[in-house]
């Protein structure tokens, strides 16, 4: 062998561990990305549960924390946790724009079903996030 074919052999093998270890801490970077957008939609959630269960109304920091949390997750987590989001949010954006004096039984039930489909859909998105992250 030539030593320019030697020399020739040693860059490429030096560029292929290179563009290894790069591919490595992109994948790194990527997954560290993905699992904080995942904690950000789990803790609105947590925000809205929470004010949900301290003060028993929908109010509008109820609304937007849900909000947000099914933007980010639309991006995060699998389909099934942003399309029951996407109806929660409707349901919260109802209730918060009706007098809690003026509730039905329907109302009622609903806030109930938003109560414990926000608690379902933590559950969800904690086992997710632990499965992939």
């Amino acid at each position: 062998m030539k030593a320019t074919e030697i020399i020739s052999l040693v860059f490429s093998g030096g560029a292929l561990l290179v563009s290894v270890v790069s591919l490595r801490f992109s994948r790194r970077a990527n997954k560290a990305a993905l699992l904080s957008r995942r904690l950000e939609a789990i803790n609105r959630i947590r925000e809205a549960f929470g004010d949900l269960a301290l003060h028993d109304v929908v109010e509008a920091k109820t609304t937007a924390a849900i909000r947000e949390a099914f933007q980010l997750s639309s991006l995060v987590f699998e389909r099934s946790i942003s399309d029951t989001l996407e109806t929660l949010h409707g349901i919260a954006f109802r209730l918060e724009h009706k007098p809690s004096d003026r509730y039905t039984d329907r109302d009622e039930s609903e806030k109930e079903h938003l109560r414990s489909e926000l608690e379902s859909v933590l559950g969800r998105m904690r086992s997710e996030a632990a499965i992939h992250g």
